[in-house]
């Protein structure tokens, strides 16, 4: 029989026990935590929605009725959307009195994987957003819309227009609003047409050809000239187009080659012609007049060459 005294100084398998009476608490804390995180994406992904939604029933157009189900409608489409929320969305939206400001007010129960085990099976989310209607004072407005290569992929132009409309047409649906829109293309190149050839603006703006008479002296190179190729295989490459990536591809082989050989050239001249074509197009000055009203006296560089266009100063 093990005595008393020894029995309590013994410290074998302590680790075994104080594991068994932490691990409940420590499994119940990591659960905890999942549960916040997830609490937070779909408070985060509620706020989202509820932002839009204002902005949704925002016109003019709708009254505090038409608010309420512009808001419901928005959110019972988009919601669904939405893998975060398996239950319905609790929608209050509301028009001020002085018909400006309007008010979306989202509800939803999250269910809790971890925290339902200790009696709290769900918490509810909320969110709150206000949007404030136009006035009838004079609005000027700039659209200045990215047009460069890069625009092309994936459905981005297409995407630009569409929203550009939307936005205009959105500003202009009340009548009596008093709106200027202007637009202003973001390219390294804009069309100003044929008819401003002689703007003070515009340097360079003149169609021109100059023929050169390049001669090549009498030479010989020695040259390893191929004779066959084998292993050819494809390969594709990335490239970036003002940033956006594509893909393209080519041909890569080996090679055989034959014993090194003399080539010789006799004595030549020919003639070039090049012609350079305004169609109208302009360029941005370089950096960092680009970004300055100022305007200089004399050109800040050689006009562009080729049918892109010439300079504006």
């Amino acid at each position: 029989m093990v005595p008393f005294r020894q029995m309590i100084s013994d410290e074998r398998g302590a680790s075994a026990v104080l594991f068994s009476v932490l691990l409940l608490p420590l499994l119940a804390g990591i659960g905890f935590a999942i549960d916040y995180s997830r609490i937070g994406a779909s408070h985060s992904a509620l706020q989202t929605l509820t932002d839009a939604a204002a902005l949704a029933a925002i016109s003019p157009r709708y009254s505090a009725a038409e608010v309420q189900s512009v808001a419901e409608a928005f959110i019972r489409t988009e919601g669904a959307k939405r893998t975060a929320f398996k239950t319905t969305i609790g929608v209050q939206a509301s028009l001020s009195g002085d018909g400006r400001t309007v008010t979306v007010k989202t509800t939803v129960p999250v269910r809790n994987a971890f925290m339902g085990l200790f009696g709290r099976p769900e918490t509810k989310v909320a969110s709150l957003a206000t949007a404030i209607r136009g006035t009838k004072e004079p609005l000027e407005m700039v659209l200045v819309l990215d047009v460069t290569g890069s625009m092309n992929a994936s459905g981005k132009l297409a995407t630009l227009k569409s929203a550009a409309k939307s936005l205009v047409d959105i500003i202009t649906a009340d009548p009596l609003a008093n709106v200027k829109i202007s637009l202003v293309p973001f390219a390294t190149y804009v069309n100003v047409g044929l008819s401003n050839r002689n703007q003070s603006w515009i340097s360079g703006a003149t169609d021109t050809s100059t023929t050169t008479n390049v001669c090549t002296p009498a030479g010989c190179n020695t040259v390893t000239p191929v004779t066959g190729s084998f292993n050819c295989q494809t390969i594709t490459g990335i490239g970036y187009n003002d940033g956006a990536p594509y893909t393209y591809s080519y041909q890569q082989c080996q090679h055989t080659y034959g014993p090194p050989q003399q080539v010789c050239t006799p004595a030549s001249c020919q003639t070039y012609t090049q012609t350079s074509t305004w169609y109208g197009c302009v360029g941005s000055r370089p950096n960092p007049l680009f970004t300055t009203d100022s305007q200089p006296a004399t050109p800040d560089r050689p006009p562009l060459s080729g049918p892109a266009g010439m300079l504006v100063r």
